[in-house]
């Protein structure tokens, strides 16, 4: 029972933490576990596109459910992109510290020199990295000269201007085949240890009955630490 507890313990800890909301405007979607991927796992854009200014301040909204740290906030112009070559390397946002829970910052468009017109299809793409490797989120946006974001939506305090809102780091982007492919024998690391703990156990129960909790939880905070260590590198 113990050696279950922690196990759960040490799998569930990292996913309640490592997650943030994209509110506005509205995210692709969002997928707890996907989000370490590209848009957040959602490679295909949004069917009903967000209105947003051409010019002038516009809010970007989110949530985050933990320390989330540095923050960027990319564009493309490309109509399905679908990597980070389809990205510019103009950021709608510059690199910036966000905090824990709701909070937002400004963004205008007219200002990013990217010819942007009336009518431009663009998608945004939001990173956020607090210390255990990067979350992605996508909303798509048609940018519109006659626009105004309702009032419900405005951006007050814009984190981006806080006095402690200069990010010092700038984390590494993409989710590459490489970067996939490291996940993947992070995954397969993770239930090797798995076994090898089932396998320590079966050999614990082996014996007398009054010795199997210790060596089972044992063998089972073991396997728990390699499965974090995996995800981590996943990340």
């Amino acid at each position: 029972m113990l050696a279950s507890h922690v196990l759960a313990s040490l799998i569930l800890a990292p996913l309640a933490l490592a997650h943030y909301t994209l509110d506005y405007p509205a995210s692709r979607g969002f997928v707890d576990e996907n989000e370490v991927n590209f848009c957040g796992g959602f490679t295909q854009p949004s069917s009903s596109r967000t209105p947003f200014p051409l010019s002038g301040n516009a809010p970007v909204q989110w949530d985050s459910h933990h320390a989330i740290g540095t923050v960027g906030i990319y564009i493309s112009t490309a109509a399905n992109p679908t990597n980070w070559s389809d990205f510019s390397t103009t950021m709608a946002k510059s690199w910036f510290t966000g905090p824990t829970g709701a909070a937002c910052t400004n963004i205008d468009m007219s200002t990013l020199n990217m010819n942007l017109t009336n009518g431009s299809l663009v998608t945004i793409q939001m990173v956020a990295n607090g210390g255990d490797g990067n979350l992605y989120q996508c909303a798509d946006l048609i940018l519109l000269s006659d626009y105004t974001v309702p009032s419900n939506e405005t951006c007050a305090s814009d984190v981006a201007l806080a006095a402690n809102a200069t990010a010092t780091a700038t984390p590494s982007l993409g989710q590459s085949a490489s970067a996939k492919a490291s996940s993947t024998s992070g995954a397969t690391a993770a239930t090797r240890a798995v076994a090898a703990a089932s396998s320590s156990a079966a050999a614990a129960n082996s014996g007398t009955g009054l010795m199997v909790g210790i060596p089972s939880a044992g063998a089972w905070v073991g396997a728990g630490l390699l499965i974090v260590a995996a995800g981590v590198v996943g990340l």
